[in-house]
């Protein structure tokens, strides 16, 4: 009907006026207003932002890509003033709402106001671009490693700092604490107010789930973003979020930032404007839903299909999948990733479904970011039992010699799979010892994050039925053998949570103002939460005294009867740990490893501050699910 009036406009006027005759006149104008888009009448050139805000001055990243957002972009001119940063391209896209400004930013340009002058016919728009300094205070962006120990929080459900910042306009999931799915109202200032509780727990690192904004129902775990710039704003500002890592640095807390290159939310105004046609894989008709076989990436005999529904498969409905192939994507998510860094100085970055985007993108991504940032740490989400799929995605892997990841880090889902099913009773010890057996197959098995649970598993203390000493044991190997160690928040006062991810993701008791206490207090702690504490603080504790136990040589031995014995070693320094996965006590005979004790004279027991004589005659008496950790003295 509307081309038929576009084409023949005299009949559509006569029409249009026809109808105005039959309206109340102070209706015409907004009439008139609803019809002309549809009418296809140009639209007025705008600019409603760009992205990055800004950038800085010195960086590798040197040839920048600003995205920007308007109307009636597709023949706009684009200059900079003062001179300095040069125009190399301006892409004019099918959308006319969008528009990409390519700038080169020469070594000896100056950090000040810049402006992106945006013109056409006679009209022109003036756009604020910084270029600024880098902040190189020594603590920033420092990276994490086996010395760390991470504590993992799911913000919403830590402590509400800020009472007021409960809603926000223009979002769905809703403030509703009686709710397990629903937003409870933890933020960066309840984070911050309790920094001093996480720094005398013995906390080096915090990787907070993730926190920019999430518009989109049920989507307090952030993971559906819907702008890739901004804080949430019931969590806190970016500002904000910039202020908690400067405190937290403060404290010698690192922050890792938890990114995601693989999807959005569906609430993201892309979604109902895509910039291009290939911005997404699939269509919220048409994709690749729950059929991707992870194993395809690593299959020599898999089909291309199959490796092609990996990459772009929907998790679910609400998150869309991104297409790295698309240049112009890829780069803005790089660019995303380096001005998070430096805008805030977080330290590192846990990436999220790191098997499921682009493969070539992910290495171009992290080779960038590693570039750009040589002191700093990558850990990827692969969620796979086999070592062997694991060290693939390593960077310097065996595996993959004609392909180099980039990537430094992964999470050692194998070791925390061998870890609860002991803690279950499933399991057993050796099982343990068989995970660490396999490390060749690693490039660098020190810097793999280990851990028992998360904020996609049940509890630890859950799937060991609420028997303590079978998950202190389990923590103390964790905490003393090798790799990052990663708690999740609570794990230190029993938190026991449910089956459901809403149900371990419970509130931390006192962190909200409906609590009737607090057990970030020790008198608000029961003697229950209390006993883990402790005990985890003392281990903390030990492994920043004696460095061997954090990152010393490991010397381990097959278990027997399930007594579990390795050895820590540095600089001269030597550290016995024996495990008893057994629920009774048992008497430890030393001749395997005698050849190891021969000039020990005295043992310093460090979980009980007691010394004994040692005689490598004498086995060692150990309890029921006990770990003793023992410093060699000669």
């Amino acid at each position: 009907m509307f081309e038929k009036m576009q084409e023949y406009p005299c009949i559509f006027f006569f029409h249009l006026f026809h109808s105005l005759s039959m309206i109340r006149r102070k209706y015409w104008t907004l009439y008139l207003l609803l019809l002309l888009p549809l009418l296809g009448f140009p639209q007025s050139l705008s600019v409603d932002k760009i992205e990055p805000p800004n950038w800085w001055v010195g960086m590798e990243w040197d040839t920048l890509q600003v995205m920007v957002y308007g109307n009636s972009l597709n023949e706009v001119f684009v200059s900079i003033q003062p001179e300095g940063p040069q125009i190399v391209k301006t892409h004019l896209l099918k959308n006319d709402n969008y528009a990409i400004v390519e700038l080169y930013l020469p070594p000896d340009v100056p950090s000040q106001n810049y402006e992106l002058i945006f013109h056409e016919e006679d009209t022109s728009i003036r756009i604020p671009f910084p270029l600024l300094e880098k902040n190189k205070q020594p603590y920033r962006i420092q990276g994490f490693d086996a010395s760390d120990v991470v504590y993992l929080i799911t913000p919403d459900r830590f402590a509400d700092g800020d009472s007021t910042n409960q809603r926000a306009v223009g979002t769905q999931d809703e403030y509703y604490p009686s709710r397990p799915g629903m937003r409870h109202g933890g933020d960066l200032q309840g984070i911050m107010d309790h920094l001093d509780y996480l720094e005398d727990l013995g906390i080096t690192a915090l990787w907070l789930n993730p926190v920019l904004e999430n518009a989109g129902k049920n989507s307090y775990h952030g993971y559906a973003c819907t702008d890739l710039y901004r804080m949430d704003p019931r969590l806190g500002t970016n500002e904000l979020y910039r202020e908690l890592v400067d405190s937290a640095h403060q404290k010698g807390i690192k922050v890792i930032f938890d990114h995601i290159n693989n999807h959005i939310g569906i609430k993201h105004p892309w979604m109902s404007d895509l910039p291009m046609e290939d911005w997404v894989n699939g269509s919220i008709e048409e994709h690749y839903n729950n059929k991707h076989y992870k194993k395809a990436i690593s299959d020599p005999y898999a089909d291309s299909m199959s490796k092609e529904m990996l990459n772009e498969f929907w998790f679910v409905d609400g998150m869309p999948d991104l297409n790295q192939h698309n240049p112009f994507l890829a780069k803005y998510l790089i660019q995303n990733t380096l001005w998070w860094i430096e805008y805030a100085g977080i330290d590192g970055i846990r990436e999220d479904t790191y098997p499921y985007p682009f493969q070539d993108y992910m290495a171009d991504w992290a080779k960038a970011v590693i570039t750009e940032y040589p002191s700093f740490n990558i850990v990827g989400e692969i969620w796979d039992m086999r070592p062997s799929y694991l060290a693939r995605f390593q960077q310097g892997t065996l595996f993959r010699r004609s392909f180099n990841s980039y990537l430094p880090s992964l999470m050692d889902f194998p070791l925390s799979q061998a870890f609860r099913d002991f803690i279950r009773g499933e399991g057993r010890l050796r099982d343990v010892y068989e995970v660490y057996a396999d490390d060749f197959v690693y490039a660098d098995p020190q810097n793999l994050m280990v851990f028992l649970d998360n904020h996609d598993m049940t509890r630890a203390v859950f799937e060991a039925e609420k028997r303590p000493e079978r998950v202190k044991l389990a923590l103390t190997i964790l905490l003393t053998a090798r790799g990052i160690p990663q708690l999740f928040y609570g794990t230190e006062i029993n938190l026991y949570g449910g089956k459901r991810h809403i149900d371990l993701r419970e509130d931390f008791p006192g962190g909200f103002p409906y609590h009737t206490r607090s057990a970030f207090t020790q008198t608000g702690r029961s003697a229950y939460e209390n006993d883990m504490f402790d005990y985890l603080q003392k281990l903390l504790k030990l492994r920043k005294k004696h460095p061997a136990l954090s990152v010393g040589k490991l010397t381990h031995y097959p278990p027997i009867d399930e007594i579990y014995m390795y050895l820590k070693e540095q600089e001269g320094e030597q550290y016995w740990i024996i495990a008893n996965g057994n629920e009774e006590k048992k008497e430890v005979p030393l001749w395997d490893i005698q050849h190891k004790l021969e000039e020990v004279v005295q043992l310093e027991n460090l979980l009980d501050d007691t010394r004994a004589d040692f005689s490598i005659q004498k086995g060692i008496d150990i309890q029921p699910m006990e770990v003793k950790i023992f410093r060699l003295l000669k």
